[in-house]
């Protein structure tokens, strides 16, 4: 069930390192990795089932930690391919489940790993392991807020994954006034254009059979979340100590919310990870501590649509959890200031302007039916 469950149920995206019929191929050819796969199958079903704790997933662990102990002990299966793999899905899975600190001797075991292999460039399988390995990094990184232990490459992005152009979008040119007046990297309007296209391209492979560079995509992922931690880094430590000269600016607080909203943005709506995963709930209060320090007034008249997609973001996420409420009374007042009342026009004046994926629309439609009833309940009141 968990193999059919993989195989079946998970969007291309998912697995963005390598197409999933060729993941299965090598999971079914080394003991560990199958266990790995079929880890996060299970995890992602207990996700949807809304369940804490995966009997299934425990189990499999329990035969990932044997088969690593016992390879560790052997020089010569340590530093395999299969291993080293193995034992970046375990970072991940730790990662997703919101354990950065059980997460931190898996990354330390990776660098070493790699390092005695020659470097993350030295890893087979087509690509596949650097990128799986370089993900577990990053994402480790952001949820300790530390520097990613191995280096970036910026990725050179080629027109040609998707047709359209969105770099003049009303969007992204938001983007890049907000980075001028916070003076911050004006790069944050190419990650929304990036982001955009990459939202159109995987809304053509959902609805195709046709094969796709899932490397590439691999790759266009982690350059917008590495460029967008990158970015709210650096911006946060201008924040925290500001020159006597350049105080602040009043927008700062909406552009570091834009960094954090664009790697939740990467997670939920791209790699398609569930949003009741463990991984989110620290983004979702660091949001609202920074939403806190943004004056929604003058935000939503100069910044309308960058500030509706970082609410977006953060009530989406929030599904099912204490802070929803406070996303839905902050995008209630957005909307009362833009003058929203009802879908359609939402839908116009955001969704019309901002290409996102298919799951995206509906997991907004979902926080806006929240919002509705809020003005429903204050009605009665």
């Amino acid at each position: 069930m968990l193999l059919h469950h993989y195989g079946q149920v998970f969007n291309h995206s998912n697995i963005p390192v390598w197409p999933k019929g060729d993941w299965l191929t090598v999971a079914a050819m080394d003991d560990a990795v199958l266990h790995a796969t079929l880890i996060v199958s299970a995890l992602h079903i207990g996700l949807l089932l809304k369940k804490k704790i995966s009997p299934d997933a425990l189990r499999h662990y329990s035969h990932i930690t044997k088969i690593l102990s016992n390879r560790f002990n052997d020089p010569t299966k340590s530093q395999t391919d299969a291993t080293i793999l193995t034992v970046a899905c375990l970072t991940l899975m730790e990662i997703l489940n919101a354990s950065p600190l059980k997460a931190e001797p898996h990354v330390k075991a990776l660098e070493h790993l790699t390092a005695r292999r020659g470097g993350v460039d030295s890893l087979g399988l087509k690509g596949m392991i650097k990128r799986k390995v370089l993900w577990a990094d990053l994402s480790s990184a952001i949820a300790q807020q530390i520097p990613p232990r191995f280096k970036h490459e910026p990725t050179p992005w080629y027109p040609n994954i998707s047709p359209i152009d969105m770099s003049n979008s009303d969007l992204c040119n938001e983007a890049r006034r907000l980075a001028n007046e916070t003076r911050n990297p004006v790069e944050t309007s190419q990650i929304f254009d990036h982001l955009q296209c990459l939202s159109y391209a995987i809304s053509l492979i959902n609805r195709s059979e046709n094969p796709t560079d899932n490397l590439a995509l691999s790759d266009y992922f982690y350059d917008c979340e590495w460029k967008a931690y990158d970015f709210y880094s650096r911006a946060f430590k201008n924040a925290s100590s500001p020159s006597p000269n350049e105080p602040p600016s009043l927008y700062t607080p909406l552009y570091l919310a834009s960094c954090v909203a664009i790697i939740m943005y990467s997670n939920i709506a791209l790699r398609e990870i569930p949003i009741q995963a463990g991984m989110f709930a620290p983004f979702i209060s660091s949001l609202l501590q920074l939403l806190d320090g943004v004056d929604l007034e003058a935000v939503s008249r100069k910044y309308p649509l960058m500030l509706c997609w970082v609410l977006a973001i953060g009530g989406i996420v929030s599904y099912e959890r204490p802070e929803r409420q406070q996303y839905v009374q902050l995008f209630s007042r957005f909307c009362k200031s833009q003058g929203y009342g009802d879908w359609d026009t939402v839908k116009t004046c955001f969704l019309d302007s901002v290409y996102v994926t298919p799951l995206y629309v509906s997991e907004f439609r979902d926080f806006w039916n929240d919002v509705e009833e809020e003005w429903i309940l204050d009605g009665l009141s």
